[in-house]
């Protein structure tokens, strides 16, 4: 209980959250750059894990990346 209590409390107070009491907490549109600069982070950081992983099994950062350019060509994003 505290831990989830806590847990909004530090949403709410990133601006993450909004609380209307007698009627729950929602997501806030207030702080969308905030947002978008989490989620890049996640994803850079997601990059740097398939960089190190391809190091690991022999890949150069350029295998990787035509590795991933291959699968954008195939999915068509």
């Amino acid at each position: 209980m505290i831990t989830t209590k806590r847990v909004y409390e530090e949403l709410e107070k990133e601006k993450l959250i909004d609380s209307v009491i007698g009627k729950g907490c929602f997501v806030s549109g207030a702080n969308q750059e905030f947002i978008r600069e989490q989620r890049l982070k996640r994803i850079e950081e997601k990059m740097l894990d398939i960089l190190r992983e391809g190091k690991e099994v022999g890949m150069s950062a350029q295998d990787v990346i035509r590795h991933f350019t291959m699968l954008v060509e195939e999915e068509h994003i």
